[in-house]
């Protein structure tokens, strides 16, 4: 059977959106940016990145950072999150360096200590605002009143989430008393957040930070907003990119949800708000019938040859330019090439024969998504749907010698 996790080996020959995406994020004009990595669920998407995130992290002068926000979920706040992550990677990137990390700690603190009021007045915001004002929701860029007198209006409830969190009720008195209570203090706020961040950055020696976010589309609508939000409010400065992996269709539905369509307008809310966000989209397209073949062979591939031979074929499929629609990859002829004067090992011999079979039966019922695929010959009763054509034994897929 083979793993469903992504992976950093380019077995969908997707080298060239990885490459499309270091060339976008190695011009330092096009910066800051973000670049949106659409497709279905099982396309590919997270191994696209993880196949960028390799390249990158070679560069000393790169800091990348991979944000998943399903597992922020329970988080009060997936904005503060985002960013306080964020500066805990750069924290960490400058230990290393005394004189470095002395020269930013102040900066560093101002910046974390600005997340920290954040996360604070969100959840003032979430458990103690509405209550006490009347309404069902209300943001932080648009609280404008005085958070201290609202808190003392109902000190328990917003104390018992603190003790929750492990925050110190002094520390939040101390934070809110010095916080902004005005809309026009919370918009230079954030301008002041996005200066010393920046400063910050080039301080610390990075010329790039690039920043990771997957499994977006799992997450709700609130924490996708959230972390949109983050993004443009406050962390977008010179020298960063933020890659997005998610099904677009979801996030436009997220949008909509806060954002409802205009009433007699053709307005697209969802379209065109990620359109704002998203400068660069890369869609992800679904594997042709070759592709799907090639697909199965080198996973049966994985499963029968050691490290140095599959490696081999990984290489070749990287650099495999086809000259036909119908041109595999990697087939038996390929694998015997490869393979040079060592014999093709017997069950990979009957697997690929098998595929070459059933691929074209499979093709349109897997849709050209990589993880169905997958999912299909990792089933324990795959082989019943083909065997009343002829096309397989009674022994599984999964299972075959």
């Amino acid at each position: 059977m083979w793993s469903d996790n992504e992976t950093d080996v380019d077995l969908l020959q997707f080298k060239y959106l990885a490459t499309s995406v270091m060339r976008i994020i190695g011009m330092p004009h096009l910066l800051p940016t973000t670049i949106g990595i659409f497709g279905d669920w099982g396309t590919g998407k997270s191994s696209l990145i993880k196949m960028v995130e390799k390249d990158l992290s070679a560069d000393a002068s790169t800091l990348c950072l991979t944000f998943s926000g399903w597992l922020f979920e329970d988080y009060e706040d997936a904005k503060t999150a985002l960013m306080g992550s964020i500066l805990d990677a750069i924290e960490e990137r400058i230990k290393a360096d005394e004189s470095l990390l002395k020269k930013n700690d102040k900066l560093l603190r101002k910046l974390v200590k600005r997340v920290n009021w954040l996360q604070l007045a969100g959840m003032a915001g979430r458990y103690v605002l509405p209550a006490a004002v009347g309404l069902p929701h209300m943001s932080v860029a648009n609280l404008g009143v005085d958070l201290l007198s609202r808190l003392s209006m109902m000190p328990s409830a917003l104390a018992e989430k603190f003790k929750e969190k492990g925050i110190d009720a002094i520390e939040v008195e101390k934070l809110l008393k010095e916080s902004s209570d005005t809309p026009e203090d919370v918009r230079r706020d954030i301008r002041d957040f996005r200066n010393d961040f920046a400063e910050l950055l080039r301080q610390s020696n990075i010329e790039r930070l690039v920043v990771f976010i997957d499994d977006l589309d799992r997450c709700n609508t609130d924490t996708i907003l959230d972390t949109l939000e983050a993004i443009k409010l406050f962390l977008f400065v010179p020298g960063t990119a933020f890659i997005l992996s998610a099904d677009e269709r979801l996030i436009q539905y997220a949008v909509r949800r806060r954002f409802p369509e205009l009433p007699g307008t053709d307005a697209e809310v969802g379209r065109d708000y990620l359109e704002k966000l998203v400068q660069f989209p890369i869609r992800l397209p679904p594997l042709g019938g070759a592709e799907i073949e090639s697909y199965i062979n080198i996973l049966f591939a994985k499963l029968r040859l050691d490290d140095t031979d599959f490696l081999k074929v990984c290489e070749h499929v990287a650099q495999f330019r086809p000259s036909e629609v119908t041109d595999l990859s990697y087939d038996l002829k390929t694998c015997r090439t490869l393979l040079g004067d060592k014999p093709v090992p017997a069950p990979l011999e009957s697997d690929l024969d098998l595929t070459a079979q059933v691929a074209p039966v499979l093709t349109p019922g897997l849709g050209g998504n990589p993880r169905r695929t997958k999912r299909f010959l990792n089933t324990p009763h795959s082989w019943i749907f083909l065997r009343p054509m002829g096309l397989c034994s009674k022994t599984p897929l999964h299972a075959r010698p």
